[in-house]
């Protein structure tokens, strides 16, 4: 079910801050290790590109997502002997994609498991980005929070408790303000070293027992986030004809049964998401 694709080598295009043109990123180091990237991820608005800039060296490359005009950022960061890819992609509300922006913002979460997740949010409203951070958990790859405009939480009383939310979501959450530069440093260090959360936030019932049917034996909540986005209607992801052990129409049935179809299915889910937001 899982959608082909990599990241666009990236081309000589324009540069965003430098005359010189773009710098293509390496694969790897003068040692030969395989070079460490950094994808931010987030919803427009919340200073996610401010904060690419500031993670990021001189020189940047965009290019057009393989297949679209979508384009994608990149650019690189070098803190001593450590060289960073970091990626700027389009703006994300959920992973069940509606627009073509998001559709290649997930195909680039999905097409590099090998990077740490930065998920950007405003500060100052988290209970609409926490939805996205439970579903980026799901895909069991390291992840920091950067709670950027954090300013602005701070003038107008609303800051959120940074050491709490950290604890309860189980992954690095950092403070920033892009437009100033604080936070960035701190942020850079903890995504060099981010693990894999030890303890995911999974699907809620009685969701993940319906994905279960339809995760073809993927372990993980990898396989449950796949068959989540199928049965939500996402057409990258719904089943394509028959396969053994796997009784699809039967599932869709169920699906009607327990929530009216597809769309019932995900708005409900998103609900219950909700709530696992406003219960932290």
């Amino acid at each position: 079910m899982t959608p082909s694709g990599t990241l666009p080598a990236t081309h000589n295009g324009p540069a965003t801050r430098s005359a010189a043109g773009a710098r293509a990123p390496r694969d790897g180091d003068a040692s030969g290790q395989r070079q460490a990237r950094w994808l931010l991820v987030g919803a427009p608005n919340v200073g996610k590109s401010a904060l690419f800039n500031r993670l990021t060296d001189l020189y940047v490359a965009v290019s057009n997502y393989p297949g679209t005009s979508v384009e994608v950022t990149t650019g690189s960061r070098t803190d001593g002997d450590r060289a960073v890819e970091v990626v700027d992609t389009p703006g994300l509300y959920s992973l069940l994609a509606v627009t073509e922006e998001e559709r290649v913002a997930r195909r680039a979460l999905l097409a590099t498991p090998d990077a740490t997740i930065i998920h950007v949010v405003d500060a100052s409203h988290l209970e609409r980005a926490l939805p996205l951070t439970l579903q980026l958990l799901a895909l069991e790859r390291p992840l920091v929070v950067a709670c950027n405009l954090l300013d602005e939480a701070e003038a107008h009383g609303a800051a959120p408790n940074l050491q709490l939310l950290e604890e309860r979501l189980g992954v690095p959450v950092v403070g920033t303000v892009a437009t100033t530069g604080r936070g960035v440093d701190e942020l850079a260090d903890r995504a060099a070293s981010a693990g894999i959360p030890a303890d995911g936030w999974g699907l809620p019932e009685p969701y993940a027992a319906l994905a279960r049917r339809l995760t073809d034996g993927k372990p993980g909540q990898r396989g449950l986030l796949e068959a989540e986005l199928a049965l939500a209607g996402d057409p990258e992801f719904e089943p394509r004809g028959a396969k053994p052990g796997r009784d699809w129409p039967g599932i869709s049935d169920e699906r009607m049964r327990q929530f009216g179809g597809p769309e019932g299915f995900a708005v409900g889910l998103a609900t219950s998401r909700r709530r696992m937001v406003l219960a932290l």
